[in-house]
């Protein structure tokens, strides 16, 4: 038969490759169509275009379809056309999981044929067990390429399609094919395991039919596959969710976003915009060294220590040479309320060094001075003074305190 003709069948697919090109884009394509298109694609030295149609069937480029009255593209060429074109399609982990089952059926005719010493039937099915190996890696690179391109259009023109149909695009393909295919790749999952018992038996294989070098061969080299098989999918797997999973997040935040502009500029629109309850003021954190008690639970908590009966007083004696913490943070606040209280100050930083000198450390004196620039707003000058604080030197911009308590 003439469709069986390989070099004639690939001789005209060169001839007229932008003729198949253009027969990817029909599902079913009538004879007037077929015609008209062979009519506009055919060029001057060429035969006619009855003639290129005919030829279209004769050499199975396309086929009848079910309906009748119309033709279509068979699977293998148009699979193959696609693979040319680097055109891939998305297939689903349900069919993936299915020829893994599949390989776990070969497996076990496979290790029945090798424990009876049967290297005919052997080979039959490390052929297909092979071939089925081949069809999961080729099905997951195209996942990954036919993710890659999607993600690379999305970036490319983000106009194209609205947020939500984005949106709706990048999470099919996270939740439908990338999720899923984490229990293909998991080392916990029955399907490793599966793989896992395979790659036992070609080995097996290849010990128990040493008698056959060919056969030994061919489980070795199915092995292999195996191994690349597997080795490949990660790759893909990992290389697929380094495309989506940060798309997706983006565009599910967007999306999140978006969805909840959207109800709050509903709820103005029907009730106004006192709908929103929104506050008139806006809060300004302050940064605390400590943490703030309720009323109520500090005065139940003082009752509780005056009612303490205890059985021994115990004294804490201070280390020799050291202040005490309570004594520093009593003059901390006093130093803060004198200050306070004084009104216009030009120069803060030796305010607090006559008031400090002898009775506290330099850490004290810079709490103070940090205190009354964060909370009295003591602003610099553009004077720079110099001051002794015991054994220290301390330079710094001169700062100001008006008589308000604002500052210059």
């Amino acid at each position: 038969m003439a469709a069986r003709n390989p070099q004639r069948f690939f001789n005209f697919a060169a001839e007229h490759y932008a003729l198949l090109e253009e027969l990817l884009r029909f599902e079913l394509i009538t004879d007037a169509e077929l015609l008209a298109l062979a009519a506009r694609q055919r060029k001057e030295y060429s035969a006619s275009a009855e003639s290129i149609a005919a030829s279209l069937i004769e050499l199975g480029f396309l086929e009848p379809a079910p309906e009748g009255g119309a033709y279509e593209m068979p699977l293998p060429v148009w699979r193959f056309l696609q693979y040319v074109r680097e055109q891939y399609h998305l297939t689903s982990v349900r069919q993936i999981a299915g020829y893994i089952e599949e390989l776990d059926d070969l497996r076990q005719r496979l290790e029945a044929s090798i424990e009876q010493q049967q290297p005919a039937q052997a080979a039959v099915l490390l052929t297909a067990i092979a071939d089925t190996i081949e069809q999961v890696r080729q099905d997951m690179h195209g996942n990954r390429e036919k993710i890659t391109n999607e993600v690379q259009a999305a970036r490319a023109n983000p106009e194209r399609l609205p947020l939500r149909a984005r949106y709706e695009n990048i999470a099919r393909i996270f939740t439908d094919y990338l999720s899923p295919m984490r229990e293909i790749i998991d080392p916990t999952e029955p399907f490793q395991g599966q793989l896992d018992q395979l790659d036992q038996t070609l080995g097996r294989g290849a010990e128990s039919l040493l008698t056959q070098p060919a056969v030994v061969e061919q489980c070795q080299r199915t092995r292999r596959r195996l191994t690349r098989m597997r080795q490949h999918i990660a790759a893909d797997f990992h290389q697929a969710m380094l495309e989506v999973e940060p798309l997706y997040r983006a565009y599910r935040e967007k999306s999140r976003a978006a969805r909840g502009a959207s109800l709050l500029l509903e709820q103005v629109r029907q009730h106004g915009k006192n709908a929103l309850t929104a506050s008139p003021q806006l809060n300004i954190c302050r940064q605390r060294r400590g943490m703030l008690f309720h009323d109520l639970g500090v005065l139940g908590y003082a009752h509780a220590i005056g009612d303490a009966d205890p059985h021994e007083v115990v004294r804490i004696e201070e280390a020799p040479g050291q202040a005490s913490a309570t004594d520093e943070l009593l003059l901390v606040e006093r130093v803060q309320r004198e200050l306070r209280e004084a009104g216009q100050v030009d120069d803060v930083l030796g305010w607090l060094i006559e008031r400090l000198k002898g009775r506290a450390s330099t850490g004290v004196l810079l709490r103070c001075l940090g205190d009354a620039i964060g909370e009295l707003g003591a602003a610099p000058a553009e004077q720079r003074r110099s001051h002794h604080f015991g054994e220290v030197r301390v330079h710094g911009y001169v700062r100001r305190l008006q008589k308000d308590g604002s500052h210059d």
